[in-house]
C-alpha cells in the first residue's frame, strides 16, 4: 500500500476514525513515513456536500483536510502508544473480572444463599464481624 501511495505522489494520508479499523493502515503508513491525519468522522461529514456515495466517501475527508476545514485528531507517538497498550488491556481484565464476580454473587442470592452477610467479599476475604476475633467467649 505504501509503494502505491508513493507511485501516486501522496505525502499526507487522511482517514476517519471509525472504531479500531484504522490503526493498522494508520500505523504502518505512518511508519513509512507519511503524513498521516486521523479526522473525527462527525467533522467531515457536517461539512456542506454533496450526496454520499462511496466513491465521494472515499475523496471526502481528503478534500475536507486540504482546504483546511478540519484538524487532526491527536493520535500518540508509538513510544507512548507502547506502553499504554498493556496498562488498557489490565484495566479490561480487571473489569471483566469484577463483572463475573458479581454476575456469582448475584446468581448466589437468586438461589437464597445470602454468603454476603457471613464474608464482605465473597471470593476470599473473611467478614470484619466474623472470624475467631468476633465470636462471644
Amino acid at each position: 500500500m505504501a509503494d502505491w501511495l508513493r507511485c501516486w505522489g501522496v505525502t499526507r494520508v487522511v482517514m476517519e476514525a471509525t472504531g479500531e479499523y484504522w490503526k493498522d493502515a494508520y500505523y504502518l503508513l505512518e511508519g513509512e513515513g507519511f503524513e498521516c491525519w486521523l479526522v473525527n468522522a462527525r467533522e467531515v461529514k457536517n461539512v456542506p456536500g454533496r450526496a454520499k456515495t462511496d466513491r465521494a466517501d472515499a475523496v471526502r475527508p481528503a478534500k475536507v483536510a486540504e482546504r483546511g476545514m478540519c484538524r487532526p485528531s491527536p493520535v500518540h507517538p508509538q513510544q507512548v502508544r507502547q506502553p499504554r497498550d498493556p496498562t488498557r488491556y489490565r484495566r479490561a481484565l480487571v473489569g471483566d473480572r469484577t463483572r463475573e464476580m458479581q454476575r456469582v454473587e448475584k446468581v448466589l442470592e437468586d438461589a437464597h444463599i445470602k454468603i454476603g452477610s457471613v464474608l464482605a467479599d465473597i471470593h476470599g476475604r473473611p467478614h470484619p464481624r466474623s472470624g475467631p476475633a468476633a465470636r462471644p467467649r
